[in-house]
Order: C-alpha cells, then sequence, then structure tokens
C-alpha cells in the first residue's frame, strides 16, 4: 500500500475522530499506479455519531415488495430515518431516505447468505453518513467483500529521521529566540527532568 494512501487514510481519521485500528476505514484497491481508495465503515459511522454529543435515533422500517420505478422490474425496497437532536438548542432534524435491494445487492459473499442483514446495513449508512455530515463513500455501499478491504497499516508509515526531527526543534528553538542554556530549561520543565543535552530527551 503506498505510503501516500496510508497518509491519506491517517488523516480522514484525524479529521473524523477516527480510529484506523478498529476499522473505522479501510483502504480498498483499484486505482492507477497500486492506488487505495479510503473507505469510511458502519462502524466508523456508528462512532462519528456517538462522539457527535448529540441525542440520535435510527429507524428502520418493513421492506417492501414493489415494482421499482428506474428499472420496472419486481424489487425490494428498505426505507428509514434518523432523527437528531442538537441538545444546545434542542432543534431536531430528520434525515429520510430507502435503498432498493437490487442497486446494492452482490452475487455471493454476505449477500447471498444474510440478504436481509447486508440490505439493512446498506440503508443504515445511508442515512447515517448524511445525518452526521460525512464526506466518505461507506464500503457497504459498494458491495466490497470484507475479504478485499484492508486495514490501515498504521505501523507503515516511515519514521522520522532522527537528524532531521532534531534540526526541526532546533530551527523551531532559534524562532523563539532562546539560547541553548534557556532551551535546556525548557526541555526540563516540559519533560519534568532535569536535561543536560539533547541525548536525555531520547526514550
Amino acid at each position: 500500500i503506498p505510503d501516500e494512501d496510508v497518509k491519506l487514510a491517517l488523516a480522514i481519521c484525524q479529521r473524523y475522530g477516527l480510529d484506523p485500528l478498529l476499522r473505522h476505514v479501510v483502504l480498498i484497491p483499484g486505482g492507477k499506479d497500486r492506488r487505495h481508495n479510503v473507505y469510511i465503515t458502519r462502524d466508523g459511522l456508528l462512532h462519528v455519531a456517538h462522539a457527535s454529543g448529540k441525542a440520535w435515533s435510527l429507524e428502520v422500517g418493513e421492506p417492501e415488495a414493489r415494482q421499482n420505478p428506474y428499472t420496472g422490474k419486481q424489487d425490494i425496497y428498505l426505507k428509514g430515518r434518523v432523527r437528531v437532536v442538537d441538545p444546545a438548542t434542542g432543534r431536531e432534524q430528520v434525515f429520510e431516505g430507502g435503498v432498493w435491494y437490487s442497486e446494492y445487492a452482490q452475487k455471493g459473499g454476505a449477500w447471498a447468505t444474510h440478504p436481509a442483514a447486508m440490505h439493512q446495513k446498506v440503508l443504515e449508512v445511508y442515512l447515517l453518513r448524511r445525518a452526521f455530515d460525512v464526506a466518505l463513500t461507506p464500503v457497504e455501499e459498494v458491495g466490497v467483500e470484507p475479504e478485499a478491504a484492508r486495514p490501515v497499516p498504521v505501523q507503515a508509515l516511515p519514521q522520522e529521521d532522527e537528524r532531521a526531527k532534531w534540526k526541526r526543534i532546533g530551527d523551531l528553538l532559534k524562532a523563539l529566540g532562546l539560547s541553548k542554556e534557556e532551551a535546556r530549561q525548557f526541555a526540563s520543565l516540559v519533560v519534568e527532568r532535569e536535561v543536560a543535552s539533547a541525548s536525555d530527551l531520547a526514550p
């Protein structure tokens, strides 16, 4: 997995407060030059909802067998809604929507063994994404099997070169206008122990 894709995934995690180790986001190959696309998962969307500090509820209706107006064929329609209440203002917003089974169903995998659960998952991510303003495509909406979705390799990013790191720290101290002695005293206060030289800051 290219480092650029891992960095993008981690930046997205930081933006939405997601945890890559819990598979809140996953990487799926499909771009050019071995590139991977970043997708959020249902667990990631639920985390965003719970962390929002807002009161919310998710309602899923009963599946309805009806004719799909887009295909003219018999299909299954599932609709639901998310209610979100801002505790600060008491304002309630309702996000409604529905999904057609034929637009998301895949051959084989979980869609073959648990079609009802998969259909509901797609509806849930469809509603949560809109209710909590998440600008990422949920992996459930693209019908990718779990085996194809790869976790974000957090340890895969190259570590910063030690020499470059200390140069960056030195440039910062210079910008602050601190002498070597002042910098030593400042570092001692930060780490709460006596620092005689830069080597004392090594873990």
